[in-house]
């Protein structure tokens, strides 16, 4: 919006909405032949059927070693399926009635082999190497019972994953500890395992969707165009293929937990607390340790979002319900759930996490949404909701000077500077040393903090962002191209300044727009309107 999305923005991608719908179970349905397996009584949905050899039944390989938590890789040149967890080792070779567990050898009633280019392997003799308990029951059902497996299951359903990928995630969720911050910022605590099944896709998100949510599929084609993630029940579904960063890839992975821990507690927060809620946490969690200017860009993108709408007459409401919050989705020309993180952040900000944390805790009692919010913050969500809207209408009348950029520039970079200001088609070329440096741009034109040494071309003039480029004296090669050109974007949303991007531009006119706020050995380190 307001010009926002030019080819230089690119690599800016505003979150998309995230559903959190009901619960679903699948009906049972296996037989003797083709049985169906349970872990921790979730059922796993294997894409080939797991298959009842002379007694022992035999299930695709990847599910299964996920769906406990273990890594598993496979070693081509032996075909041989590795599988670890926990300190042990497993190395079952295909189509060999032998195995080794810890470095033991082992004999098998019925070797692991090869099924409609699937590699099925005995559920019973993984699992309980591994110390699980397997009960088998005649009317066609393997029930696994796991010892010592992670909070959260991570699982490949999509071949067009990578061999590493969902282990990696795995691993991921664990080092960071997402589960127990999602936790400690809600008051509450997971009451079972959470299941996520990962996609790499649009095919293969659009069948997890179907699989796991019962949508359409129609409904789960509009839900691959715009969900980064859906939360349904006790499962998750990402799409990998759609997370645009490292820093996007844990905060969706935090946002639905966020919406499956309160799915588990039963805890009936109004749609805008919930999506909000999840929105801050995942923020919180994704850029802990990140750079400041990439998590106030986040801030200002869902501000510039709210404030657009305001301003051109399409604002609604914040909303209580999660079927109004549907239809709404469906219907508003902006993203609501940023406007409930919006609204959340505003609660936070005047009353503290530890007071949110207790307002989501009441509704792990009887009282209803209104009393709850009532009683932990002195007012209701009505008048909550138009002071909110006034709030948003005073920023509205927000304006600046300009903009105020504090970069650190290395002794990597050789090169000059030049920046194009707001409303300006000229280009002022400048130097820095090597050092911490702050630059005042102003709207009229002028530039303190560095002395303009010529004016180096013209360019396409923009109301709401300024450019600071970076030209290198010495060739910069990077992945085997050489780097032109590269700069800096800061955005004026109304009134308030933010880093937006960074980019670079290679010989072949090739524009990239790497996640950082750092590039060619210069830092951005703080953005900030001048008053």
């Amino acid at each position: 919006m307001r010009n926002l999305w030019t080819k230089l923005l690119a690599g800016t991608v505003l979150g998309l909405a995230v559903l959190t719908i009901g619960s679903n179970q699948p009906a049972h349905a296996g037989t003797i032949s083709q049985p169906d397996v349970y872990v921790d009584g979730e059922k796993l949905p294997f894409d080939v059927k797991p298959i009842n050899d002379r007694g022992r039944v035999l299930v695709p390989l990847r599910m299964i070693f996920e769906s406990i938590g273990a890594e598993v890789t496979w070693e081509a040149k032996t075909s041989t399926v590795v599988g670890k967890k926990d300190g042990v080792t497993i190395r079952l070779p295909i189509g060999k009635k032998t195995a080794t567990v810890g470095g033991k050898t082992v004999t098998l009633d019925v070797p692991a082999k090869l099924v409609n280019d699937r590699t099925m392997v005995p559920v019973r003799f993984i699992n309980e190497s591994f110390g699980n308990g397997v009960e088998w029951d005649p009317a066609g059902v393997v029930d696994i019972t796991s010892v010592n497996a992670p909070q959260v299951r991570v699982i490949g359903g999509d071949v067009k994953l990578v061999e590493g990928q969902v282990y990696n995630v795995q691993k991921e969720i664990i080092q960071k500890q997402i589960v127990e911050k999602v936790q400690n910022q809600a008051g509450y605590t997971f009451d079972g395992p959470v299941w996520i099944y990962l996609s790499n896709s649009d095919g293969g998100y659009k069948t997890a969707l179907m699989r796991e949510t019962d949508a359409s599929s129609t409904e789960a084609a509009q839900l691959v165009e715009w969900a980064n993630g859906v939360a349904y029940g006790d499962t998750i579904v990402i799409p990998l293929h759609k997370q645009e960063s490292d820093y996007g890839r844990v905060r969706t992975i935090a946002h639905e937990l966020a919406h499956v821990l309160f799915n588990q507690n039963d805890a009936d927060l109004p749609s805008w607390v919930n999506e909000g809620f999840a929105w801050q946490a995942s923020l919180d969690i994704a850029f802990e340790n990140g750079p400041q200017v990439l998590r106030d860009r986040q801030d200002m993108l869902s501000r510039d979002e709210v404030l657009g709408a305001l301003n051109d007459g399409s604002y609604r409401p914040l909303i209580n319900g999660s079927y109004s919050k549907l239809v709404a989705l469906g219907e508003a020309t902006y993203n609501l759930e940023l406007q409930d993180y919006m609204a959340v952040q505003e609660l936070t900000e005047k009353f503290g996490k530890e007071k949110l944390k207790a307002y989501l805790k009441r509704f792990a009692g009887t009282g209803s949404p209104d009393a709850n919010f009532r009683g932990e913050f002195g007012m209701s969500m009505s008048e909550f909701g138009t002071a909110f809207r006034d709030t948003l209408a005073e920023e509205l009348k927000e304006s600046s000077q300009g903009v105020e950029v504090t970069l650190n520039v290395t002794s990597q970079f050789k090169g000059t500077f030049s920046v194009l200001g707001q409303n300006s088609s000229q280009w002022k070329m400048f130097s820095l040393t090597p050092g911490a440096h702050t630059l005042r741009i102003y709207k009229d034109g002028r530039l303190e903090g560095a002395i303009v040494q010529d004016a180096v071309g013209e360019g396409d003039p923009s109301e709401d962002i300024v450019f600071l480029a970076m030209e290198p004296d010495v060739p910069v090669t990077e992945a085997g191209k050489r780097i032109e050109y590269a700069g800096v974007a800061l955005y004026d949303s109304f009134g308030e300044f933010a880093f937006l991007n960074v980019w670079k531009t290679d010989t072949n006119g090739k524009d990239q727009f790497p996640e950082t706020n750092k590039i060619l050995g210069v830092e951005i380190i703080n953005v900030k309107a001048i008053r």
